[in-house]
């Protein structure tokens, strides 16, 4: 079975109870971002609420996720789980358990990377031997963030088939078992996908002016989970089935999506210079 964006949308659209569900999404993606607004208006005073509002509607949309990629490798044609009470107990559950292994890995990725720059700035022009041998930490800090990185997929896979273990996260050898032509092809699908919209997304933060345009990704980011939920899933199960994928639909998306950063990151620059 190859991995199939076509196919990904197809599955979505398919189920005529989508409205219901997708509202649900975006009214959380809208929480997420409510953060994003306070922020970039300056408004303090609504912290308070934001900010538990960004991690109740964080922890179910992840959860959310998570449980339909589960459903998803149990059968391809699966559709979005509905919102229901025991549905809902168990996103957030599955959520909280994604949260507290982020927070693990957070909290030993954090201190390599700040006390070695912390130790840097005050013995600057001082010991260069001694700041030559603090970069070293930094550099693992930066192989475990691009591991993150590359390993996204696998790690939901292990999390998954390990009744939602929160040391899974760091079952290194598990995790990067899965790779294959289909694993990177999702990857790099995604992120063909999601270049464009978190584009939209920064430059809406360079005034205040441009905040209604970060509606658009608000709106999108769900379906562009969704579909990355399906390439995940199809991913998995081409793997079982000793598919090997296209090494030609890969270095093509390969293409595209370098192209895009390029493309995009010239735009970039262009808004911020007129614009900024």
């Amino acid at each position: 079975m190859a991995v199939s964006i076509r196919k990904s949308f197809a599955n979505i659209f398919g189920d005529r109870e989508i409205l219901p569900k997708y509202t649900v999404l975006v009214i959380l993606s809208f929480c997420v971002g409510l953060l994003t607004f306070v922020l970039m208006a300056k408004n303090y005073m609504w912290l308070p609420v934001a900010v538990p509002l960004y991690f109740i509607a964080g922890i179910l949309a992840t959860g959310y996720d998570i449980k339909y990629v589960k459903e998803l490798i149990n059968n391809e044609s699966s559709k979005m789980p509905n919102w229901t009470k025991e549905n809902l107990v168990e996103f957030f559950l599955i959520g909280i358990k994604y949260l507290i292994a982020t927070i693990i890995l957070l909290l030993i990725i954090f201190p390599i990377i700040v006390i070695p720059i912390i130790i840097i700035g005050l013995l600057y022009k001082i010991y260069n031997l001694l700041i030559l041998l603090l970069i070293v930490p930094i550099l693992i800090a930066m192989a475990v963030v691009i591991y993150l990185m590359i390993c996204f997929p696998g790690i939901i896979y292990t999390f998954i088939n390990n009744d939602y273990n929160i040391l899974t996260f760091f079952n290194v050898k598990k995790n990067c078992s899965y790779f294959s032509v289909n694993y990177f092809i999702s990857l790099f699908a995604i992120m063909c996908l999601t270049l464009p919209i978190s584009f939209i997304a920064q430059c809406t933060t360079v005034r205040l002016r441009y905040a209604l345009f970060y509606i658009i990704p608000l709106m999108l980011a769900p379906i562009i989970r969704m579909v990355f939920c399906n390439l995940m899933s199809q991913a998995y199960r081409a793997n079982n089935n000793n598919d090997d994928g296209s090494i030609a639909k890969m270095f093509g998306l390969l293409a595209l999506l370098l192209s895009e950063i390029i493309l995009f990151t010239i735009a970039y620059i262009i808004f911020l210079v007129k614009f900024a």
